[in-house]
């Protein structure tokens, strides 16, 4: 599945685990967020279940023109993921030390899955 947010709304979050929740054999999933600079990060918050999808289908995730704010909904994945082969980041065009720290935050979170494989551009 793949998912374009055109805006950045103040529930895309909650959206989103809603949409995962009605789909329990998702096994890839792709969001972009081509617009907007909100507070992605400030407003997500951690489902009190994980969507099954992501437990145990969820093969591979990309999130492309990232730009920091999606970093709690990452950790999220990376962590509950039990099944996932591969994470792909796509950073928006930042400044080197940024997407330094955004790998050193997204590398250091724990993985659900050991043969996860995490890729950063």
């Amino acid at each position: 599945m793949e998912l374009v947010f055109a805006s950045n709304w103040q529930t895309k979050w909650k959206w989103l685990v809603e949409v995962l929740e009605h789909c329990p054999k998702l096994q890839n999933l792709t969001l972009d967020q081509l617009y907007g600079y909100g507070t992605g990060e400030d407003n997500w918050k951690k489902p009190k279940i994980v969507p099954e999808c992501i437990y145990s289908q969820l093969r591979t995730c990309s999130l492309t023109s990232y730009k920091g704010n999606e970093l709690q909904f990452a950790k999220y994945i990376i962590k509950n993921a039990k099944v996932m082969r591969t994470m792909t980041i796509i950073a928006s065009p930042v400044d080197m030390n940024i997407k330094h720290q955004m790998i050193m935050k997204l590398s250091s979170c724990p993985k659900g899955s050991a043969t996860c494989k995490f890729s950063f551009y």
